[in-house]
């Protein structure tokens, strides 16, 4: 198991294994976020805004979290709140 912190205060991005990673309470270990299978989280940025995960172990992506929690909203879906002080604008 592989632990990262979140660049929230209360959530931590944890990895089983090499395919199935997701965002934690830290104090519960209760899933906020379960990524898909083959997406596994490699950093955050300093301000929590960026992460860098890996697909499949053979790509590597930026995700600008501030972009995708709009794209949640607008999906109408909920976000985890423990990304909502890291997603900041």
């Amino acid at each position: 198991m592989r632990a990262m912190p979140s660049g929230g205060d209360d959530a931590i991005w944890l990895q089983s294994d090499w395919h199935s990673a997701g965002l934690y309470d830290s104090v519960t270990i209760e899933p906020r976020l379960l990524l898909p299978y083959g997406v596994v989280p490699l950093a955050v940025g300093a301000e929590g805004r960026l992460l860098a995960v890996s697909v499949d172990g053979r790509r590597l992506q930026v995700w600008d979290l501030a972009v995708l929690k709009a794209q949640f909203q607008q999906l109408k879906m909920a976000w985890p709140e423990a990304m909502g002080s890291s997603a900041r604008r």
